[in-house]
């Protein structure tokens, strides 16, 4: 169920995506303006990563000889490429717009930015983006906000309307700037200032999601409340009598979670309760999280 409500998500994704990528690197090549190349590659990337994650989503819960487990690994691994994928293209979206500045203010040559479809492209673009987050917020909601994937479409697709709307906004403001006035020099350096504050704003969402993948793929301790407070709770619903005799740990990889319990005291008759306790917090706790696992480890 959990993995039907990703793939269907993710083919969503798939074609919203690919609508947008396309209406932006169309835009692009119309106006010659490299933060809308930016706008539209990001949402390529968006279009591409949303197959690989499909086919991700497919594999990931298949057991093997090597990875009894599944192959969870892969979705924490899926989203720190795209989080890579995303910051270079940041850095070569800024470089990019950064020549064409120095060409200006160096040698005094370059050509007026065409503004003329930028309007409806925003207004187009950042209403299919903003849909899509929510979209995808809302599906990985009903499955507890489980799927790293969909977290990190969430944040994609977050990130590409955010940068679309500061754009399209930015370049409408040329409409009111006289070309031979003051300001004029905007319409034709407007493209590096835009970029830059676009890439100041962005970078900290793909950093902060490479990080929590990283945390992931390390099987490091998950700190996500919307994963852990149900989890703290169905602990202290069936262990509230022995709690202080316990320790627990949560490790999410992908989907896959494994809470384990540690016992730190040494009574036997102490450590059969706890034994007797775990498969009816299991049965809970797969019920929220199918792929979870419950270990009893005495210290």
């Amino acid at each position: 169920m959990q993995k039907s409500i990703e793939q269907r998500s993710l083919t969503v994704n798939f074609i919203i995506t690919f609508i947008v990528s396309v209406a932006g690197i169309i835009v692009y090549f119309v106006t010659d303006i490299q933060a809308l190349l930016l706008d539209g590659f990001f949402s390529f990337i968006s279009f591409l990563s949303a197959m690989v994650g499909i086919y991700i989503s497919r594999i990931s819960h298949k057991k093997t000889t090597r990875y009894p487990h599944g192959l969870h690994f892969l979705e924490p691994l899926y989203a720190i490429f795209k989080s890579i994928l995303i910051l270079l293209l940041l850095l070569l979206a800024f470089i990019n717009a950064s020549e064409t500045a120095l060409h200006y203010f160096l040698a005094g040559e370059g050509e007026p930015l065409l503004v003329g479809p930028i309007l409806p492209y925003t207004l187009f673009v950042v209403t299919l983006c903003f849909a899509l987050s929510f979209y995808n917020h809302y599906q990985n909601r009903k499955i507890n906000f489980l799927s790293t994937i969909l977290k990190a479409e969430t944040k994609g697709s977050m990130i590409d309307g955010l940068q679309s709307l500061g754009a399209g906004l930015a370049f409408c403001l040329l409409y009111f700037i006289d070309l031979n006035g003051t300001f004029g020099f905007l319409h034709y350096t407007a493209d590096f200032f835009i970029t830059s504050i676009s890439v100041i704003c962005l970078l900290p969402e793909p950093v902060k999601m490479l990080h929590v993948a990283f945390i992931e793929l390390s099987h490091g301790l998950t700190t996500d409340q919307e994963i852990t407070e149900p989890i703290d709770d169905l602990i202290l619903q069936h262990f509230k009598h022995v709690l202080p005799h316990i320790n627990y740990q949560i490790v999410k990889i992908g989907m896959a979670l494994s809470v384990k319990i540690y016992v730190e005291n040494h009574d036997a008759e102490l450590l059969l309760r706890i034994l007797s306790i775990r498969p009816h917090f299991l049965e809970e706790l797969q019920a929220l999280y199918p792929n979870a696992r419950a270990s009893i480890i005495y210290i």
